[in-house]
């Protein structure tokens, strides 16, 4: 990928996209853990709806991290791809922004998918009693 701001491609530089594929393991460990713990161990079938939050963690920061596009960033205007970066600076051209804008809306919904199939997945699995 580039190390440059590309409307609705790139926002992110590389120290970026290490953080949100940190971010993707924590929340793929926190599912796992959660889904053992309400299958497994506890048989709490309602609350197997509380996985969508780790799964959505977990995809969305695995989203971003492979696009190398932060949501946050492209819906508030920012971006932060320039390599040794540390802070995030305005997008002030119009259509840059509206392509940031949709590319966030897409991601987001993408993840938001995503993590409803893992929800439905931790629902359809049979309470195990050792």
């Amino acid at each position: 990928m580039t190390d440059t701001y590309i409307p609705g491609v790139c926002n992110l530089n590389g120290a970026e996209t290490k953080r949100r594929k940190r971010i993707a393991v924590i929340g793929a460990v926190l599912y796992v853990f959660l889904f053992i713990n309400y299958v497994f161990v506890q048989d709490m079938y309602l609350l197997r709806l509380l996985l969508f939050f780790p799964a959505f963690i977990a995809s969305i920061g695995y989203f971003q991290a492979k696009s190398h596009f932060c949501v946050a960033y492209g819906l508030s205007g920012k971006s932060n791809a320039e390599e040794g970066s540390k802070t995030p600076i305005e997008v002030a051209d119009k259509d840059a922004l509206a392509k940031d804008k949709a590319f966030s809306r897409k991601l987001f919904i993408k993840a938001s998918g995503t993590s409803l199939i893992f929800v439905a997945i931790a629902l359809v699995c049979p309470p195990y009693n050792f």
